[in-house]
């Protein structure tokens, strides 16, 4: 194919979004996303056994997007566990270089890639809300301030995981008829989980308790939109949250402006709940804040730290060129801007 200023390049642009839950994976030619798939996750970079399974996914997955016989110019890869193991992030890109010799590799948290492809590469805050929570703050200057992602036993504030553990505490306050409890939730987790009796016994046996916790979220959901005030009184508390963790992150921005923040995470499609108020208390809280969509995902962060090379976020990726080729760059640029940058002109 060929790029944006007429080099040849070698193959597509493969891109991935590693997680504990799912690994996505994307082809883009000439710039635009041709196809994708999902496959099962599991694994984070911090595993044991990191290296070996974040590579075992990924190398079973991006096998669907190409042809027999094809090779991709570059392979993106945001993924869980990166940030905490910069040496794991470094035997992922050589594992998967030993398979694809002529193949970019670039590795990075899956949190910097949301935030690249959230703000389309300029600096802000990306707040993502989903099992966990986290924000990444990035300067203009290319520094970085991480907050939170702390995990669900020590973090995640505001989380879908913090949520589902709040409404179980309240099932728990209810049968032990302590204040603070609810029978909704009570009713909701038995209908889930079983006797209430059990249920201590049962989160302690889970072997994902974060995506345990997160899966009765929804549950504290419908009791917060059918009028219960502990329900509410949860969701309120991890807008509380959430605004505090973006603000954290935003004080390191210094007087930029505007200064961009963005949301990402599945928590956000509560509009209700979570997105408009927070959103309302970002703009009272913090006055510079310019609140937009989110330009693209972290499969589009991924694709953009390769075709846009080093750049504002480099500091925060590991970067392998290919071994079996020249230094040919890869140009399979999307053209896609940051929000509020001026339009490139026409060559």
């Amino acid at each position: 194919m060929t790029g944006a200023h007429g080099s040849q390049d070698v193959g597509p642009v493969l891109a991935a979004d590693v997680g504990r839950t799912t690994c996505r994976v994307a082809r883009f030619d000439d710039g635009h996303r041709t196809r994708s798939l999902a496959d099962a996750g599991g694994w984070s970079l911090a595993d044991p056994a990191g290296v070996d399974g974040v590579s075992e996914v990924l190398l079973r997955a991006t096998a669907g997007l190409l042809e027999e016989h094809e090779t991709p110019a570059a392979i993106g890869v945001g993924t869980t566990g990166a940030a905490q193991d910069a040496a794991a992030g470094r035997a992922l890109a050589e594992r998967l270089q030993r398979r694809m010799p002529t193949t970019d590799v670039v590795i990075a948290s899956d949190v910097v890639t949301a935030h690249v492809g959230g703000l389309a590469g300029a600096p802000g805050v990306l707040t993502i809300a989903g099992t966990g929570a986290v924000a990444l703050a990035v300067t203009p200057a290319g520094t970085s301030h991480v907050v939170d992602g702390a995990g669900w036993l020590l973090g995640d504030a505001g989380a879908g995981s913090s949520i589902g553990r709040a409404g179980l505490a309240a099932a728990m306050r209810w049968l032990d008829g302590r204040l603070g409890g609810s029978e909704a939730l009570a009713e909701a987790a038995r209908s889930r989980f079983g006797p209430l009796a059990r249920l201590p016994s049962t989160m302690h046996a889970e072997p994902r308790p974060a995506r345990t916790l997160a899966s009765f979220a929804p549950e504290v959901a419908t009791a917060a939109r059918a009028g219960d005030v502990v329900a509410a009184g949860i969701f309120a508390d991890a807008v509380r949250e959430l605004l505090e963790t973006t603000r954290a992150a935003a004080a390191v921005m210094g007087d930029v402006e505007p200064l961009l923040v963005t949301f990402a995470g599945g928590l956000f499609d509560l509009d209700d709940l979570v997105a408009e108020p927070l959103a309302a208390a970002v703009t009272r809280e913090l006055p510079r804040a310019m609140l937009h969509e989110p330009v693209g995902d972290a499969i589009d962060g991924a694709h953009r730290l390769v075709v846009d090379g080093p750049g504002l976020h480099d500091r925060l990726v590991h970067r392998s060129p290919a071994t079996g080729r020249g230094t040919r760059p890869i140009t399979d640029r999307s053209g896609v801007t940051a929000p509020g940058a001026p339009e490139p002109e026409e060559s």
